[in-house]
């Protein structure tokens, strides 16, 4: 599986391989972040959006040059993410483990988030598998993976909150109060820093319309959504979305997972 995970890679990543750096809307890498800046530490005089992940950045650029980091963190969040879904089918037959790692990196929201430039979400549903992995153990949780896993998804304020729920839902008999205080832990950065800009936040109730869930093509708002897609930025939707060739494949995919599921049902816990 390791094999077939890094063919998926290349088949995304091939064009990377080259130099210079990726910048695509919110992925802007420079050469060097001067890890002296307050904003880096949520120190600014700004919100800390970027708070932990520019620090990351940072401390793995002194070390590493920027562009080098840069792809081993797009290229290793797309290996670890269909390796680790394919993991947990791992007493599954080949072709399902196949078909579920093609599927966790190959669909709409991987894209249109890789385009965004979002790479912390990237790196966050990388983590995933490998949390519920952790979690759902033989013996007993194996903490060390949970700490590392959701010390990954914390990189942002919103993974963070992705990867305490996912936690909670699988997780909470191994000890929901335990995975509360390590999350909140590995998210300390984001949350501190918050707590100190406390007063500059604000709200704005028609700010919701311009992050909200859009249709794309012939899916319609729940469609896209069901089918993982439905970003807010349109421009960043893959063109063979608006495709009828796209609705086929997705009512195809779907009716497969609904036949696996009631086989799943079917076989009992």
């Amino acid at each position: 599986m390791p094999a077939w995970s890094a063919f998926l890679v290349l088949l995304i990543g091939a064009p990377w391989l080259g130099g210079g750096y990726l910048l695509s809307y919110d992925m802007v890498w420079v050469p060097l972040l001067d890890l002296s800046r307050p904003e880096l530490w949520g120190l600014g005089s700004g919100l800390p959006r970027a708070v932990p992940s520019d620090a990351v950045v940072a401390l793995a650029g002194s070390v590493l040059p920027a562009a080098v980091v840069q792809r081993i963190v797009l290229l290793g969040a797309l290996f670890l993410l269909p390796l680790g879904v394919a993991r947990l089918l791992r007493s599954r037959t080949l072709p399902a483990q196949l078909a579920a790692a093609t599927f966790a990196v190959w669909n709409p929201y991987v894209a249109e988030r890789l385009v965004l430039g979002q790479w912390p979400v990237l790196v966050a549903i990388a983590a995933f598998p490998w949390l519920v992995g952790a979690l759902c153990s033989d013996r007993d949780p194996r903490w060390a993976v949970v700490t590392l896993t959701l010390a990954a998804t914390a990189l942002s304020p919103v993974t963070g909150i992705m990867g305490l729920v996912l936690a909670l839902c699988v997780g909470w008999r191994s000890g929901a109060m335990r995975l509360i205080l390590l999350a909140g832990l590995v998210n300390a950065p984001w949350i501190v820093s918050g707590l100190l800009h406390a007063s500059i936040a604000k709200t704005d109730p028609t700010a919701v319309s311009f992050f909200e869930l859009q249709g794309e093509g012939a899916f319609g708002r729940l469609g896209s959504a069901l089918t993982l897609g439905g970003i807010w930025n349109t421009e960043v939707v893959p063109t063979s979305r608006t495709l009828v060739l796209a609705l086929v494949f997705a009512v195809a995919m779907a009716a497969v997972m609904l036949l696996g599921l009631v086989r799943l049902r079917r076989e009992g816990p």
